[in-house]
Parts: C-alpha cells; structure tokens; sequence
C-alpha cells in the first residue's frame, strides 16, 4: 500500500518499514550523504567572559560554552565559507594537509554600536582541540573591560 501511494506521489521507496515515513528514509540518505561529502564539523563558539580563555585550552570552561553563540558548520577538508549571523559575519577557508593538522583561514567581523572589530588569523587546527583564535576587550566606560572571545574547533561529524 505504501509503494503504491509513493509511486503515485512520484517517490520510488525501497527498503522502508510500513510505520516508516517515505521522507524520513529520504532525509535519511540526504544526511548519509552529507556526512561522505563533508565530514569534519567546524565547530565556533563566540561571547563574552569574564575569566581569561588561553590561547590554547583544549577544553574551555564549561560557563563559557554553555553561554557562548555555537555556529557548528559541516565542512569537508578543503572547503570555504561565509556565514553571517546578527552583526557577526565569519568567513573561513580549510585546506588540507598532508600531515594533520589543517590549515585554517578564519575571519570574523563584528558589528557593535560603537563601530565595527574584525580580526584575520591563519592557524593549524589539530582535531578535536579548541583554540582561540581572537579576543576582542571593550572598555564599558567605567573602568572594567569585557573580553570577547572567538574559540574554533575542528572536529570528525
């Protein structure tokens, strides 16, 4: 009964259990395809913190990941983008290296009321290993400095 009402609809469906949905078999593959075509996560997390972030922490402090903005972008080892989110735009280019770990061409630009931070860097991104690659200190006009922080890692999906 569910081929023939997927034949009708246009979808050839093989394979799929009677309580399974002909598109979730399909969201399925496209996700399965996905993952073969861009395998590595670039994961970013960006905010304010009020505690000094190293510029090499493998594991930032758990307060600044679970309050940071997470950008998480499926990327294949030679890959680029841009990605705009609010008043921050990110562009970034990952290309392969023989040897781990890849190179990492990163971007991030930031719209404030008080004007506009940007900052380029060039790393190596080992996998699975957060790294800092910007902090941006804005004086609140009272004494005290909020440090905002960029944090990129490289990961396998």
């Amino acid at each position: 009964m569910i081929a023939a009402i997927a034949m009708m609809a246009g979808c050839l469906v093989t394979g799929v259990a009677a309580s399974e949905p002909a598109f979730a078999q399909q969201a399925s593959e496209l996700e399965q395809n996905l993952r073969k075509a861009k395998p590595l996560t670039l994961e970013i997390r960006y905010g304010l913190s009020t505690s000094p972030i190293s510029a090499n922490q493998p594991t930032p402090s758990p307060v600044f990941l679970d309050s940071a903005q997470a950008i998480d972008i499926a990327v294949a080892a030679d890959d680029s983008g841009i990605v705009r989110s609010g008043s921050e735009q990110i562009t970034y280019s990952l290309k392969p290296s023989n040897d781990e770990p890849h190179r990492l061409d990163f971007n991030f630009s930031r719209e404030t009321p008080d004007g506009s931070n940007s900052f380029d860097t060039a790393i190596t991104a080992p996998l699975n290993q957060w790294l800092t690659v910007g902090m941006i200190s804005h004086d609140d006009g009272q004494g005290t400095a909020d440090n905002f922080y960029v944090l990129v890692r490289l990961s396998d999906q």
